[in-house]
């Protein structure tokens, strides 16, 4: 995706120590990157940021992982969130984790979209 926007593109990873080793399917972030630039970042001129950052939440024996994409991109149009790629991760989170896997998507403040997954907190065997 950097070679067709080139250095248009700026990519912040931020995430805590040790999270990347966790499962998550692989897939499910994929696509979300790939609509941050398809809808945010090809149609906006200029610089465009996208930050991928994730943590986990709530108690020891519910945990949660949340996963965030955002761009400051071109925002969200009418009939956004709908399209075969959302349609593909819900459908994913449905089968995998059923009610507890979810996608949110919203305005940023600024301008751009951000992208919540969030599902139950697996550990390493």
């Amino acid at each position: 995706m950097k070679e067709r926007v080139g250095e248009r593109l700026l990519v912040d990873i931020s995430l805590p120590p040790g999270i990347s080793e966790l499962p998550f399917p692989p897939l499910l972030l994929i696509s979300l990157v790939e609509n941050a630039i398809k809808h945010g970042v090809e149609p906006k001129p200029g610089v465009t940021h996208v930050w991928l950052s994730a943590r986990i939440t709530g108690e020891r024996d519910a945990q949660r992982l949340e996963v965030r994409v955002e761009d400051d991109g071109a925002g969200l149009k009418l009939g956004m969130g709908e399209g075969t790629g959302l349609t593909n991760i819900r459908a994913q989170l449905r089968v995998r984790f059923g009610a507890a896997g979810s996608l949110e998507l919203s305005e940023r403040e600024g301008g751009g979209v951000m992208a919540q997954l969030t599902v139950p907190l697996e550990r390493n065997s």
